[in-house]
This record gives C-alpha cells, sequence and structure tokens, in this order.
C-alpha cells in the first residue's frame, strides 16, 4: 500500500504554529466597531498573524463553496510530497474540467514547476487537475490527503471532493481559511506563487512563451497593502471569495489574515478585504 508523505516535522510545525508567543493587539482607546452593513460579503474574518487573534468575525462558521481557494489545499499537498520541480510533465486532456484553464493543447510538456505556478497564480484548473495526477497519488489518496491536512490544522468545517475549486461541493468557512493561509503561506513555494504577478516560461513542446496572470490585483494595483499571499475564488454558487495575508505598504503594522466569502463583485472582494485591514490597522494597538 503506497504511503502518503505528510512528515511528522511538519505536523510538529503546525502544533507549534498554534502557540502564540506575540503580544495580543487591544483595542484602541478611540476604538469603534466595523460597519459590518457596508459589507456584501456573506462572512468575514480578520486575525492578527503574530498572535492568531480573532480581530473581526463576521458569520465565521457559515459553511461556503470554496471555489478557487481550494487550489491553497491542492498545492500545499502536493508541495508536501516533494516533486522534482525541474522534471517535466504534459497536460492532458483528462486535466481538463471547464472555467479557467492554461491555454495549452493536450499532451504539451512543460515543467512541473511551471504547472504548479499556472495553478498557484493563474488559477489554471487544468494544471491543478495535473497536480494531483502528478504527485504520485492516486486521485482517491490525494483527495484523502487533502482532507487528512484540513483535519490536522484543525479546519473542522472544511471538505474538499476534488483539487480545482469547480465543484460546488468544496465547503469550508472563514475561520478554517485563515488556519490554512496561516500554514500554507508560511511554505516558500506556495508564497512565491501567490505572490507572483506575471509568471512566464516556456513550453517545451509545442514550443510556446506562455505567460499567466495572477487573479488577485491588490498584488500591484493597490497603494496601502503589501501582500504577502493570497488566493482569489470564484463560482456562481460562491460569488467571489478571497484570502489575504498582507501588511501595510507605508506604516510599520502587524501582518494581517483577512478572508471574505461571498463579495458580490470581484472588485468589492478586493475593496472590503482592504477595508478590513485598515479598520483594524487604525483600531488597535500592538
Amino acid at each position: 500500500m503506497k504511503k502518503y508523505f505528510l512528515p511528522l516535522l511538519v505536523i510538529g510545525g503546525i502544533l507549534a504554529s498554534n502557540i502564540a508567543f506575540a503580544a495580543e493587539p487591544v483595542k484602541d482607546n478611540n476604538f469603534k466597531e466595523y460597519p459590518v452593513q457596508n459589507l456584501t460579503a456573506n462572512s468575514a474574518i480578520v486575525v492578527d498573524r503574530a498572535s492568531k487573534k480573532v480581530l473581526f468575525s463576521h458569520n465565521h462558521d457559515l459553511p461556503w463553496t470554496a471555489a478557487s481557494l481550494t487550489k491553497i489545499m491542492t498545492g500545499i499537498v502536493f508541495i508536501e510530497q516533494n516533486p522534482n520541480w525541474v522534471s517535466t510533465a504534459k497536460i492532458l486532456a483528462q486535466d481538463e474540467v471547464g472555467g479557467g484553464r492554461l491555454r495549452v493543447s493536450s499532451g504539451s510538456l512543460m515543467t512541473v514547476k511551471d504547472i504548479f505556478f499556472s495553478a498557484i497564480t493563474g488559477s489554471a484548473n487544468n494544471c491543478a487537475v495535473a497536480l494531483m495526477r502528478l504527485s504520485g497519488l492516486t486521485n482517491d489518496q490525494f483527495l484523502k490527503v487533502m482532507n487528512f491536512r484540513a483535519w490536522i490544522l484543525g479546519m473542522k468545517n472544511t471538505e474538499f471532493y476534488e483539487p480545482s475549486g469547480m465543484d460546488p461541493r468544496n465547503k469550508t468557512t472563514v475561520d478554517d481559511m485563515a488556519i490554512l493561509a496561516d500554514y500554507a503561506f508560511g511554505n516558500g513555494w506556495m508564497k512565491q506563487a501567490a505572490t507572483t504577478f506575471w509568471y512566464k516560461f516556456n513550453v517545451i513542446s509545442p514550443e510556446l512563451a506562455k505567460s499567466v496572470k495572477n487573479t488577485n490585483d491588490l498584488l500591484i494595483y493597490d497603494p496601502d497593502l503589501y501582500i504577502t499571499g493570497g488566493k482569489t475564488g470564484y463560482l456562481e454558487e460562491s460569488q467571489y471569495n478571497l484570502v489575504i495575508t498582507t501588511k501595510h505598504m507605508k506604516a510599520p503594522r502587524p501582518e494581517l489574515i483577512v478572508i471574505v466569502l461571498g463579495a458580490d463583485t470581484r472588485q468589492q472582494s478586493f475593496n472590503e478585504a482592504k477595508s478590513l485591514a485598515l479598520w483594524m490597522w487604525d483600531n488597535y494597538d500592538w
């Protein structure tokens, strides 16, 4: 029987990461509650990343369709199988599940690294499915590891049915996504892919220059937020989801984890995440 690669050192790291050594933020003397009526998102949360203290939550345990936020877990599980990043692999017809995709023909050959960045940076569904196929695990094994990783992390209300986010049964909550963001964006490969705005590479066969654009516009179009990790997600069943870890671009402020699920528009997901971050920095002292 094939054993899943889930190192004890990594599990130990998860448990250790839940111990808060940093001083907890406290409400400012002029503290004002965030005007939750301004949110179009169905649920939201802001967490001080160092202390793990929840600074704001709205419908924190509401189950919600994860959409492409699923790819955060897909990427982490793939990384934890110790892939050979410079090896080559093909995108196959069986990887196609609809939605956003890397536009290459079936049988296109590229490096494993390029498939990974296309899945995470560009949110390409066919590349996310390819990561599962290339992981060394069967599909069933890969999904079991995704859900086992969620359980180990303490994501009590999350369940995954496939790796791309196209299945609306992939469910999570803002509580659980905050846990996953803290863990996933602490990984160098995931952080690099999630914070790359343009990723350019060459398909080996047929020879073709390609580039993928990050779906998170906050990476370069916002003057106030320095994004240290992030992922967008959209399905009709979920509307617009966003996960970010962020620091203040202009002032020394602690890093925050901000999640909004189910915003009305893509731009609203960005606006509401930014509004929440700035509000917490203005209303808490560290």
